[in-house]
């Protein structure tokens, strides 16, 4: 799109495409999931279905990034599609959170 926004931001989550999903994986700046979630074929579909087993079963095991992707999960499944920004919102949040540790 014109205005730099990523293509699946205009998509409902259901209907995200595998290329889709790793594009999120990116704006959460978890790219290094992108290889396991096209490996496991991750749709928007499947990805709203994605639990802790199945995180385990693809070898995400880093407890930040896991918290970082069931929340990002969460969001969508209440939205049905990501708001500008909200991945954003969920990195700052944990950034405060380490840095008030």
């Amino acid at each position: 799109p014109p205005d730099g926004t990523p293509a699946f931001y205009n998509k409902t989550v259901s209907t995200w495409e595998v290329g889709d999903t790793v594009e999120w994986l990116g704006a959460l700046k978890l790219p290094q999931y992108k290889e396991a979630f096209q490996q496991n074929e991750i749709s928007g579909a499947i990805l709203l279905e994605v639990g802790l087993e199945d995180l385990d079963y693809m070898q995400i095991t880093v407890l930040a990034h896991r918290k970082t992707l069931l929340k990002g999960i969460e969001e969508l499944k209440r939205h049905g599609r990501p708001r500008p920004g909200s991945a954003r919102g969920i990195l700052g949040q944990h950034h405060q959170q380490k840095q008030q540790q």
